[in-house]
């Protein structure tokens, strides 16, 4: 269903989350970061493998709660056009 580059990159956002949970909180088991963002065991679980079938908004309380929430200002933000700003 995804292309193999977003299937990649998913599990680059899951490998990411769990080596944030394990220097920040690295005696958390899975079930306890999972509690502590409202989540399942297993619902963390599919996060920390990239699953794209969890709401991005567990994945938004997760980096809250890692300090890494400006990551999704982000998100989908154009790139800006320095000739357009520049008024040319």
């Amino acid at each position: 269903m995804y292309e193999q580059h977003y299937q990649t990159l998913l599990q680059t956002i899951g490998n990411n989350l769990r080596a944030a949970r394990k220097a920040q909180y690295p005696k958390d088991t899975q079930a306890q970061f999972a509690c502590r963002i409202g989540v399942s065991r297993v619902t963390f679980q599919k996060m920390e493998k990239g699953d794209a079938n969890v709401r991005i908004g567990s994945y938004m309380e997760a980096a809250a709660l890692l300090g890494l929430l400006d990551g999704f200002q982000g998100l989908f933000e154009q790139p800006k056009d320095l000739f357009e700003e520049a008024g040319l």
